[in-house]
């Protein structure tokens, strides 16, 4: 019998999240089944279950991987010492949350308690990577002393998953990229300690 090695298991582990993430979104996060994910990477269900014990700890991962998205997204997007809203969306666009999977998970949520503690410990996590990443701005000098780390991140995420509402309601993704883009640099303009 062939050994399974750490890099297979890992290899296998990125492409369950990567159909997952495709099945949520495009399913919500109700509607889709750990068959349909299975099916989709051509596994058997108990192969998929000994890598994920349940459509929650998928989702759990998921919100993971767009909180990192989002952490090395912010760093890529401020190597020049300013905000580069596009490097920022182009980074967070992989992992990041589609309408029906942020909109359909939000609205199982209050009906799901596991999956209710995932969004909110999921967002604690994000707007704290965030939030420390803003901090470390401000101790390098990039970002005025009085900036709120909280708060930026809270708004940070607030008009990403807003926009997502627009998604919904017919606006294309051009539309919402350009508008995040131009609220996120503006967001952040305000807080440069020093403008060129």
């Amino acid at each position: 019998m062939p050994k399974v090695t750490l890099e297979y298991k890992e290899l296998v582990r990125t492409r369950i999240l990567e159909s997952a993430h495709r099945v949520f979104s495009r399913k919500g996060y109700r509607e889709a089944t750990m068959d349909e994910i299975a099916e989709g990477l051509g596994l058997s269900k108990p192969a998929l279950y000994r890598y994920y014990p349940s459509k929650e700890e998928l989702f759990r991962e998921i919100f993971r991987l767009f909180n990192q998205a989002t952490s090395k997204a912010l760093r890529e997007s401020f190597k020049s010492g300013s905000l580069d809203g596009e490097t920022f969306f182009a980074l967070i666009d992989k992992w990041g949350w589609t309408p029906n999977l942020f909109l359909s998970a939000a609205s199982e949520a209050p009906r799901n308690p596991k999956l209710k503690k995932i969004l909110a410990d999921g967002y604690k996590t994000g707007v704290d990577m965030v939030g420390s990443f803003i901090e470390e701005l401000k101790s390098r000098g990039i970002l005025k002393k009085e900036a709120n780390p909280r708060l930026t991140a809270m708004g940070a995420i607030a008009v990403h998953d807003g926009l997502l509402i627009w998604e919904v309601a017919g606006m294309n993704r051009q539309e919402t990229r350009k508008a995040f883009v131009d609220i996120i640099q503006t967001m952040f303009s305000g807080l440069l300690a020093h403008t060129n």
